[in-house]
Order: C-alpha cells, then sequence, then structure tokens
C-alpha cells in the first residue's frame, strides 16, 4: 500500500528521537497509519521538519516494539498480526492480569478497590449512553490500573511493553470493542471477585475475560477477511 501524507503532529522545537517515535507510535495506534501501509522514511523526515536519523531510529524501536515490520529494499510496514500472534498476545495477558487481578484482591487497600469500581463504573455509564468510541481507551486504563495496583513492578514493566501490540490488534479489529459485546458481561464477575477479595475467583475472571476477547477478536478478523478470500476463489 502506497504510502500517504499524515498531519502528524509536530513539536515546535527540533525534534528528537524521542518526540519522533512518540508521534509515530501515536500515528500507528490510533490508526492514521493504515495495517500494511509502507511509511517511508524521507516523506516523514520532511513533514515532521527533522533529519532521516531519528525517524530511522524510532522506525528500529517500532521494529523491537512489533508496530512496524522492517524489510530489506522495501523499507517499513505497518505491522499486522496473525491469529497465532493474537492467541500469544492474549495469553501473555491472561498470565500477567490473572497474576494481577488476583495480587490485588488479597492485598489492595479499600481506596484502591474503589477507585477501581469507579473506573469499572464510569465504563458502563458509556456504554448506556452509547458513547462507544471512548470505551476502548477506559477499558484499557482499567486494566492497566489492576497490574499497577497488583505493586509488582515487574508486572507492569512487561504488561507496558505489551500494550501497545494490544492496541494495534484492537486496530486491526476495527475497535471492535466498541461494540457492547459484553464488556459489562465480562467485567462484572472480575470486579465482584475483586470487591469481596476472591483472590482465586479474581484471577479466574480475568483469565476468561481475556480468552473471550482473543475468540472475539480472531471471529472478527476472520469475518472481515472473508471476503477478501471469495474475490480470490
Amino acid at each position: 500500500m502506497p504510502s500517504a501524507t499524515r498531519n502528524l503532529h509536530k513539536i515546535s522545537r527540533k525534534l528528537i528521537y524521542e518526540d519522533v517515535l512518540s508521534i509515530l507510535r501515536a500515528a500507528i495506534l490510533d490508526g492514521s497509519f493504515e495495517i500494511g501501509e509502507h511509511l517511508v522514511e524521507t516523506e516523514i523526515a520532511d513533514q515532521l521538519e527533522t533529519s532521516r536519523i531519528p525517524v530511522r531510529e524510532a522506525f528500529k524501536e517500532l521494529a523491537r516494539e512489533k508496530l512496524l515490520e522492517l524489510h530489506p529494499f522495501k523499507g517499513a510496514v505497518v505491522a499486522s498480526f496473525t491469529t497465532d500472534d493474537i492467541h500469544e498476545i492474549y495469553t501473555l495477558r491472561s498470565l500477567l492480569e490473572g497474576c494481577a487481578a488476583r495480587l490485588v484482591a488479597e492485598g489492595a487497600t479499600l481506596d484502591e478497590l474503589t477507585r477501581l469500581q469507579g473506573m469499572h463504573d464510569e465504563i458502563e455509564a458509556l456504554i448506556i449512553k452509547n458513547d462507544l468510541r471512548s470505551v476502548p481507551q477506559k477499558d484499557f486504563e482499567f486494566h492497566r490500573e489492576i497490574c499497577r495496583l497488583s505493586g509488582n513492578a515487574r508486572l507492569l514493566e512487561i504488561w507496558d511493553r505489551l500494550a501497545s501490540q494490544v492496541r494495534l490488534v484492537i486496530v486491526m479489529a476495527d475497535e471492535i470493542f466498541l461494540e457492547t459485546y459484553s464488556i459489562m458481561e465480562v467485567h462484572r464477575p472480575v470486579m465482584e471477585a475483586l470487591m469481596s477479595r476472591d483472590g482465586v475467583g479474581a484471577e479466574e475472571s480475568m483469565i476468561l475475560n481475556l480468552r473471550k476477547s482473543a475468540d472475539l477478536v480472531v471471529q472478527r478478523l476472520e469475518n472481515m477477511s472473508a471476503p477478501d478470500r471469495l474475490e480470490k476463489s
């Protein structure tokens, strides 16, 4: 897919590597760049009014984050995940967040649990009001907060490294989570177990929640690709 010019947000001062990395990461994760799109180093450098060096280094880091694929003689392409990739990502999420949920249920303060309940209630309110565009970010924040409140810094560090891949999966699935499919249904058992300080129940509910999410994403992507398969047959 040919590269297209984007209105990438520029910073008023001279851009450094971290700035370019942040801008490009955000453009990939908000869908400004399409899955499979070819990114041209010189075009991006010109648009951001910077040299090619920070763009090239940002490409390398985004490739390490699995957001870009770097190909010899072709350059950078916005990554796409297979169903196997998605199952791997969500399996790792299940391990991390299941453990985090158990630790939170067993060790969080009442104030911390109350704050989580408030975040959960906010998501439900957005769905009821049909403000579905706000749901994915709030859902993401809810899951990260559980990991943060686990008190395990290394768990949170690993989760944060995985976070960009999770966001790209959501972009690929065309924000399937905007459907009310049941963030409410799958979150409620997690929240109930947390509030009752049922560590085992919280862990099991979180794992089930994420398995359902993975299955939903895979089903969504398969449905999206079905017309292409029919056209080729």
